[in-house]
């Protein structure tokens, strides 16, 4: 994918996510949009366009959002940086790789957010961190499976993965 397509896509769901989910959330939660695309971009395409958008979406975020600077870029890397390592190992156009990527991506990015953000200085606890986490997991498998299913049928076919 060309990084100014990549580049639309992701300001795109900044600006919903900023905007719009802000004020359809359930129970004090909203689902990461940022996250579930660095999942899904670096577990489709080759290269480091994901992980330079989460870079950079990450900072933005921080900066808009965020108490402390930095963490959600660090967070969104080292999460595109995990992907991209070992995603040889699940099948792309499998929807379970997607739930399971999405599933331990979600788990990972909150447990390294709440640890860079308790190291920098942060309040926040573990137990709220903790009782959040589940409807999170939900969100984000709804919406990345929901991305999956409306661009994943445009994507190129990886006849490599297929296992005989």
């Amino acid at each position: 994918m060309k990084l100014r397509y990549m580049f639309l896509i992701f300001l795109g769901a900044f600006l919903i996510q900023s905007t719009l989910l802000n004020q359809l959330s359930l129970f004090g939660v909203t689902p990461n949009l940022m996250l579930c695309l660095v999942m899904l971009f670096s577990f489709w395409f080759e290269g480091y366009g994901a992980m330079g958008m989460g870079i950079l979406f990450g900072l933005l975020q921080d900066l808009c959002f965020g108490k402390l600077m930095g963490i959600a870029a660090i967070c969104y890397f080292l999460l595109s940086l995990g992907i991209w390592l070992t995603k040889h190992l699940l099948y792309r156009d499998n929807i379970l790789s997607v739930f399971f990527l999405t599933l331990v991506g979600t788990c990972a990015y909150e447990l390294m957010y709440w640890a860079l953000h308790v190291t920098m200085g942060g309040t926040a606890h573990i137990l709220y961190m903790l009782s959040i986490l589940p409807l999170l997991i939900i969100y984000n498998c709804i919406v990345t499976i929901g991305i999956h299913l409306i661009f994943g049928r445009r994507l190129v076919r990886f006849p490599g993965d297929r296992y005989f």
